[in-house]
């Protein structure tokens, strides 16, 4: 067999374009094993309650004693305690625009 230059590019360049089509193959192949995590409505939204509240007890511990905190707390516990519908939108307004 008679080794010229254009047998040699030839060679070369099969040899890339196998090596392109493995490498295309082996990036597919991952994709193909990934897992895909999605969170239902439900599920958001318990997310979102559950960092409100979080935000509202740190600022509520941050800024009152213990004194005041037990008053409050047995307010809530007898059903005394009363929060206006426009005051606890405010709350979960500031708190969404600030996480």
């Amino acid at each position: 067999m008679k080794i010229t230059n254009s047998t040699v590019n030839k060679a070369y360049k099969t040899t890339l374009r196998i090596k392109e089509e493995l490498s295309v193959k082996k990036q597919d192949s991952v994709f193909e094993n990934t897992d895909v995590v999605s969170m239902s409505q439900q599920a958001k939204n318990a997310n979102f309650a559950s960092k409100v509240s979080k935000n509202i007890c740190e600022d509520v511990e941050a800024n009152y004693s213990a004194a005041k905190l037990n008053a409050l707390k047995q307010k809530i516990q007898n059903g005394e305690y009363r929060v206006s519908d426009e005051a606890l939108a405010d709350a979960l307004i500031s708190h969404t625009w600030e996480a």
